[in-house]
């Protein structure tokens, strides 16, 4: 009997600590087959090395290859088909060694090659190791593999071979990974926990049916000449790259997407791998998304944005007939090109830029402004003349996005493109608010400073006088259309102080040390606009601005 017992659970094929049948099986077999229809069915004996192992699960290679392991895998496979009534193969924790070739520099080189085999049965190779280089050529599943747990020492390549339902699950490729024009077939195709410590190639496959790369590692060895390339291949159903961890550039080159395609918490981390040529180490090239296709991109952690270590870019066959959701994505780091891309799209409502995206250059928190939908517009209102106000002073844009209008509060944040450090975009943002609000008291001195100097300054120096005129009465006529409107609000009952708290707080960046207060603000609106403008008394009142 063979020595080895087996160490991982193999569900209903059997249990951990159970011996290897196959010892027992070629003795039954042996009795059974009377006429040997093939010379190595004659005398059918299973070898044992010294420790008492079985060919197929014996650690001594030599031996092995003496043994003719090969040839003895593929009887054994015709003799499961012939006399054993299951309906799978056992090749659970098999150590797989190829047959020695003469290497074109001289030596031997060890290679595993299977081909134009039929497999009629569920194939298990749960636990194996494949020793050497190992190929796979014109091999087909016919009911489906598992290759689960195994470990391939050298490299792997599948051509040309079709399998259904197969399981690539945590498998460790130690070296690189190649499949060309294979045929994954029906109901799933699952790559979770796998380990390809190197490069890895789908070339030319179809993905029937459902794809799972769920927490898969990317070149695990950080080496910097690998990279994991997507080309020329279909997912015709759902794919998850979900947990996935990418420390290589990553490429899917004309792949089509029919389904839902999951980037959930995937890690792209940085590369400077000699793969990348001039590309990015995320690439997205003449890519096609069908029309039920959804590709989501995010990250569940609004602190660690997807993208924020990578480079990435995005181009499509055709014109994009699904959706593309974003969210905590950092599109800063997504080239220029493709950021203006995606964003037209998003204008034709086929990209989704969600909570949490950086999509600019710089931009602030979200703020979440508590006010009655109703008057909202007067918030964006005051936004809108903040930005105007910040591009005119500093020569430079500044812009507003909408997140969300909800009934009782409206969310935004100002964000800039432009090329400056972040100290000083936060910088002009503080004293673009104090001189806004400076204009209401300070509005009308300056409009006499401005006049009277425009005859005794210089060419360069009265225009320069001029735009700031202009800005300042195109800020100041801004803000007193909005605090006249507040004014009748608050006369009708359908303004508070809270909200003149709110409407403050939408442009205040100076938090510490604030420029104005919304206590005072509430009661210049009532007394300056109510009184003297509505009801015609004489009361003025002046703002508490800090000079």
């Amino acid at each position: 009997m063979c020595n080895h017992k087996y160490t991982i659970e193999r569900s209903r094929y059997g249990f951990n600590g159970d011996n290897c049948p196959y010892t027992e099986m070629y003795r039954v077999w042996a009795k059974d087959i009377k006429t040997a229809k093939n010379p190595m069915d004659s005398g059918l004996e299973l070898p044992l090395d010294k420790n008492g192992v079985c060919l197929f699960h014996s650690n001594d290679f030599d031996w092995k290859r003496e043994n003719k392991f090969l040839q003895r895998f593929l009887q054994l496979v015709r003799l499961l088909d012939e006399y054993d009534g299951k309906d799978f193969y056992d090749f659970a924790e098999f150590v797989f060694v190829g047959e020695g070739l003469e290497a074109k520099k001289g030596g031997i080189l060890y290679a595993l090659v299977f081909s134009k085999i039929l497999f009629s049965k569920y194939a298990q190779f749960i636990g194996s190791t494949f020793a050497d280089s190992t190929q796979f050529h014109a091999v087909t599943f016919e009911k489906g593999a598992n290759f689960e747990c195994a470990i391939f020492k050298d490299t792997l390549g599948m051509q040309e071979c079709s399998v259904i339902s197969s399981s690539f699950d945590k498998i460790v490729f130690e070296k690189n990974v190649h499949f060309q024009d294979v045929q994954f077939l029906g109901g799933y195709a699952t790559f979770t926990y796998t380990v390809f410590d190197k490069s890895v190639f789908f070339r030319e496959c179809k993905f029937e049916e459902m794809t799972i790369f769920s927490n898969a590692v990317f070149n695990r060895s950080k080496d910097a000449a690998f990279a994991a390339i997507f080309s020329d291949t279909a997912f015709k159903n759902t794919v998850s790259f979900t947990d996935s961890k990418f420390f290589c550039p990553v490429e899917f080159r004309k792949v089509t997407f029919s389904l839902n395609v999951e980037f959930i918490d995937t890690f792209f981390g940085a590369s400077k791998s000699a793969m990348r040529y001039n590309q990015s180490d995320i690439s997205f090239n003449n890519i096609l998304l069908n029309e039920n296709g959804v590709m989501v991109f995010e990250s569940t952690d609004s602190e660690n944005k997807m993208f924020s270590e990578t480079d990435a870019v995005f181009s499509f066959k055709e014109d994009v007939k699904g959706i593309i959701r974003f969210k905590n994505v950092n599109f800063n780091n997504i080239s220029n090109v493709s950021r203006k891309l995606l964003r037209r799209l998003e204008s034709e409502g086929k990209v989704e830029i969600g909570p949490g995206c950086i999509k600019y250059r710089f931009q602030t928190e979200i703020r979440t402004i508590p006010i009655a939908k109703d008057n909202q517009f007067l918030i964006v209102e005051l936004a809108q003349t903040f930005t105007n106000y910040f591009t005119a002073e500093n020569g430079m844009n500044l812009g507003i996005e909408i997140v969300a209008r909800e009934e009782d509060e409206i969310r935004f944040f100002y964000f800039t493109d432009e090329d400056i450090t972040e100290d000083e975009f936060l910088g002009r943002l503080k004293k673009t608010e104090h001189d806004l609000w400076r204009l209401i008291s300070h509005g009308p001195g300056r409009v006499q400073k401005a006049l009277k100097g425009k005859n005794d300054s210089n060419n360069q120096s009265r225009r320069a006088e001029e735009n700031a005129l202009i800005n300042a009465v195109d800020g100041l006529a801004s803000l007193m259309s909005i605090n006249f409107r507040v004014a009748i609000r608050i006369g009708c009952g359908k303004w508070k102080k809270e909200d003149t708290r709110a409407l403050v707080n939408a442009i205040r960046f100076n938090v510490t040390e604030p420029v104005i207060h919304a206590g005072p603000l509430h009661q210049v609106i009532i007394n300056k606009f109510n009184q003297n403008v509505l009801w015609g008394k004489g009361t003025t009142q002046t703002m508490d601005i800090q000079q």
